[in-house]
């Protein structure tokens, strides 16, 4: 197996270390706050992919997938497809959490 050198910043490595996560991710991260693994663990991977989405960040599904394998040390192609759905089904959820918040008839009394 090919060894891939981790490249560090000055306050140790950083994001585009992580496999799955090249300078492009780690950037798009970065400019939504999220900067260390450590970030990363708190929100997962569909939590930053919703933050990156809140931004106005142009993201696809395997973003989440692909910071959820970097968190796991693994290629987010070789998750397994029951993680894949679990990962599409909480992305679907908070999607439509958000859009019923942004309906203007679910404020209506009784309407959901």
């Amino acid at each position: 197996m090919k060894t891939i050198p981790m490249r560090f910043s000055e306050k140790g490595p950083g994001l585009a270390s992580l496999r799955n996560l090249g300078p492009k991710s780690a950037a798009a991260l970065a400019r939504v706050g999220v900067k260390t693994r450590e970030d990363l663990q708190r929100l997962g991977g569909v939590g930053a992919f919703q933050l990156l989405k809140e931004k106005g960040i142009p993201v696809s599904k395997n973003m989440a997938y692909a910071i959820e394998g970097a968190l796991m040390e693994v290629d987010w192609r070789a998750l397994p497809f029951e993680f894949k759905l679990d990962i599409n089904s909480r992305l679907a959820a908070s999607s439509r959490e958000e859009a019923l918040k942004q309906r203007p008839h679910s404020r209506m009394k009784g309407i959901r």
